[in-house]
């Protein structure tokens, strides 16, 4: 009888994405494969996590109109498969809304685990730096914070921990110490070497101990600030640090050596907080909640499977057009979207690719008829969602031509700025606006982030050349002169840096060209997204 029933088992229908749910709360959209009681819990944790930021950075403000999704995937394999590279964890800055991708279960082990809710944690903060101060901080900086920061820990008692110490990276860095490897500070607040995990690592370590020691939290803030008046990380680091006694180095090193990292007990009250509205997902939703959010270089195969799956379902053929969008193949996205919205016509994601879609096929022919359908594709899905930043940000795209918009295409861009501030093309464009307007001040506020990105978004150039000429007060005319200053600019880092790849918040490579349309149009395989590890 047992090998009958075995056998009998075999034959019974299993569900592919069996016991997925989605529970939504008033900051987050959570995507997980967890029983109900898990799922709640999670996001619960989650708000509570929220709500000790704002109470830690005195974030009084609204929540984001734009909520975060979260896809909780079942480990580290997965999350580096689903975002095509070797990831612990990811978040998108994703013009359709911010997301973030974390593992179920932690990585690593011994010395050097990282707990599963320590990446998504950091995962968190990352956004919500992002969302709620979205400046032009160094890199070491923000990836020190969201170290920091991801070892909150939530007590039974209702006590909350923050500041216990991130272990694995205090282990590596205690690794590398012992070895000889010790990044001078001097060299990580001038902000030229590469992200590594040295960097990083004493990131966190500084910002670790500037939150127990008022003279370094103090001396710190001095230093950032010299950053945000126009200041090099060289000439900050100098007018703060340079004779400093102990030296910077030596009471970090020190720090470091002792490995005994204080933390605080809080008692907070965090609020109400109110109950995540959680619903079972069907295949077919969780099938395309899992495709949403995947990068375009990464969902061919999914998107093929889930075409054959459900050839009868818009949102299928909306991601279809999204995919076709990032290979260029603008009049068949067009297409895509089109069938989409012959089987639901109010499908936004399907508006929102088509005027993406015939934007593209307009560039080069201002009296082209694709910009006003464009246009009406950008006003419908407004229409279906007012906080919808990508059908404000293709309003404005719709008008080629400045002299002919209307008074409200900026304030519609703008909007689409405060919506989701970290998007690095929104800012780009809005930056493009501002320079051309001579509202310089603006534009340089605006695009200061994406020049000073870390992580090779595809608007860090024109960010940078935008910058540049913002600060100086000079229009578009003068971009060949900024070009060759940035240019020679980074061949001297090179040059002191030896073999070092010379960052400095600008890519490695020389910038060849200067074309508005290029770059405002031929970033297809970013659609608006900027990954952040």
């Amino acid at each position: 009888m047992a090998l009958i029933g075995l056998l009998l088992g075999l034959t019974l229908p299993v569900p592919a994405l069996a016991d997925w749910r989605r529970a939504e709360s008033d900051n987050f959209i959570v995507y997980a494969e967890m029983r109900q009681d898990r799922i709640r819990d999670y996001v619960l944790e989650l708000e509570r996590f929220d709500r000790t930021l704002r109470h830690l950075t005195r974030q009084q403000g609204d929540f984001a109109p734009v909520k975060l999704r979260i896809l909780v995937l079942s480990d580290t394999d997965d999350v580096s498969a689903y975002g095509d590279g070797n990831y612990t964890g990811f978040y998108m800055a994703d013009i359709r809304g911010p997301y973030a991708v974390v593992p179920k279960r932690g990585a690593g082990w011994g010395a050097f685990e990282i707990e599963r809710r320590e990446i998504l944690f950091y995962q968190y903060t990352h956004h919500f730096m992002a969302q709620y101060f979205p400046a032009n901080y160094p890199a070491w900086y923000r990836e020190g914070l969201a170290q920091l920061y991801s070892t909150v820990e939530f007590q039974r008692d209702g006590r909350i921990d923050v500041g216990r110490a991130a272990r694995s990276i205090a282990n590596q860095l205690g690794m590398f110490e012992r070895a000889g490897y010790w990044l001078p500070m001097r060299d990580l607040l001038s902000n030229v070497y590469p992200n590594s995990t040295l960097a990083y690592g004493e990131g966190w370590l500084l910002a670790h101990q500037a939150m127990f020691d008022p003279r370094l939290r103090r001396e710190l803030g001095e230093y950032l600030n010299a950053l945000h008046q126009g200041n090099s990380g060289r000439e900050a680091y100098d007018q703060v640090f340079a004779n400093r006694d102990p030296s910077l180095d030596q009471q970090l090193r020190e720090y470091l050596v002792g490995y005994s990292f204080p933390y605080v007990p809080m008692e907070l009250d965090l609020g109400a907080i109110a109950e995540p509205t959680i619903t079972v997902m069907s295949d077919a939703e969780a099938e395309l909640a899992l495709l949403r959010g995947r990068p375009v270089e990464a969902m061919e195969s999914d998107l093929q499977e889930a075409l054959e799956d459900h050839p009868d379902n818009a949102q299928v053929y909306a991601e279809q057009a999204r995919f076709l969008l990032g290979q260029g193949n603008f009049a068949e996205a067009r297409e895509a979207a089109d069938r989409a919205l012959a089987i639901a016509p109010d499908n936004i994601d399907a508006h929102l690719f088509a005027a993406q879609a015939l934007i593209w096929l307009g560039v080069g022919d201002a009296a082209s008829p694709h910009w006003g359908e464009a246009r009406n594709h950008a006003l419908q899905a407004n229409r279906l969602d007012p906080d919808n930043a990508m059908a404000l940000v293709f309003y404005f795209l719709s008008y080629p031509d400045a002299a002919a918009r209307p008074d409200n295409a900026l304030p519609a861009l703008e909007r689409a700025f405060a919506l989701i501030p970290q998007n690095t093309a929104i800012r780009t464009i809005l930056g493009r606006e501002y320079l051309d307007q001579g509202r310089y001040a603006e534009a340089r506020r605006v695009v200061s982030a994406v020049a000073g990105s870390a992580y090779g978004d595809p608007y860090k150039d024109y960010a940078a050349i935008l910058e540049r000429l913002a600060s100086r007060e000079l229009d578009i005319s003068h971009a060949g002169d900024a070009i060759a200053e940035i240019n020679a600019e980074r061949e001297q880092r090179r040059a002191e840096l030896g073999e070092m790849v010379a960052i400095d918040f600008l890519p490695q490579e020389p910038v060849s060209r200067f074309n508005h349309a290029d770059w405002m149009w031929n970033s297809r395989r970013s659609l608006f997204q900027n990954r952040v590890p």
